[in-house]
């Protein structure tokens, strides 16, 4: 459900908490891209560690390898079953 799919703070320093809502028990990846596509970081929650309703995970602003990304404009994609939402996630150090 897009409205209830956002991340906050936003922007964000530190981390930032990814807020989505799902309507059943269910697979989700979530992806978060630089403006030039490149997957940073991806984070797949398999559908028995989710639960109907509102769901919450933090990016600490890290690639898959643990290093610190750049400040800038990121494309965070979750998706979940048939669903997908993108939202623009900010990070300022």
């Amino acid at each position: 459900n897009e409205k209830n799919t956002y991340n906050y703070p936003n922007p964000f320093d530190i981390e930032t908490t990814i807020r989505f809502s799902l309507a059943a028990q269910e697979d989700v990846a979530i992806t978060i891209y630089d403006m030039n596509g490149q997957i940073v970081w991806s984070k797949e929650i398999p559908g028995n560690e989710t639960t109907e309703g509102i769901n919450r995970i933090i990016w600490n602003g890290t690639n898959d390898f643990g290093s610190q990304v750049s400040n800038g404009t990121y494309i965070m994609r979750i998706s979940a079953g048939e669903d997908i939402v993108r939202k623009k996630i900010t990070l300022i150090r």
